[in-house]
């Protein structure tokens, strides 16, 4: 009885897998079919006895591929190859409480809904961290300023950066102004009683 017990759970799973396989649409018209129409197992339709629950959603106008569903649709009802028979009542139940669990599941997970958040919530995280990037190379570029004119006033190189902060005269460039104080530093080094102030 174990052993038995446990093959109908591994059949009802399968079944499980494959209603979950099935397009929404195709779901929902299997829903409505077997409520109907009388079902079978092991045949797409059995004289005038019924149909399968595949005919059933063709006949509401979905068409899909169900082979799968097909296999543990039989494997379930344990119907062998080349029988058909009218379902029981539990099979029955099972099929459509199978169903509508599917379909009550879809509902409550929004995959495109869930998709857009994630989207909108990683364009966000690259917008913060860009501004945050930016804020970071300012603040670094400006610590590189301090010290390297710290290290220019400890060697005694600072001369080489007033330059960038000498005031450009009307005639000319502040290339020139550099070039200019340059000769001029050299010319008080070895000179500096020659070279005025």
């Amino acid at each position: 009885m174990t052993g038995r017990k446990s093959m109908g759970r591994t059949r009802t799973e399968r079944l499980r897998i494959a209603v979950n396989a099935l397009p929404r649409d195709a779901r929902t018209a299997m829903l409505d079919g077997v409520q109907e129409e009388t079902i079978v197992a092991g045949a797409y339709v059995a004289g005038g006895a019924g149909v399968c629950p595949m005919l059933a959603v063709h006949r509401r106008g979905v068409r899909t591929d169900a082979n799968r569903f097909a296999r543990a649709w039989d494997q379930f009802c344990g119907v062998a190859q080349g029988q058909s028979r009218v379902v029981t009542d539990r099979e029955l139940t099972t099929l459509i409480a199978t169903l509508q669990a599917s379909l009550l599941a879809d509902e409550h997970v929004d995959l495109r809904a869930a998709v857009a958040e994630h989207r909108a919530l990683r364009r966000e995280r690259h917008e913060r961290d860009a501004v945050n990037l930016g804020a970071v190379r300012t603040e670094h570029q400006a610590l590189a300023r301090d010290r390297r004119a710290r290290e220019a006033a400890d060697t005694g190189s600072d001369w080489l950066h007033e330059s960038a902060t000498a005031p450009v005269s009307p005639g000319g460039s502040r290339r020139r102004a550099a070039r200019e104080a340059a000769r001029r530093a050299a010319l008080r080094d070895r000179a500096p009683d020659l070279v005025p102030g």
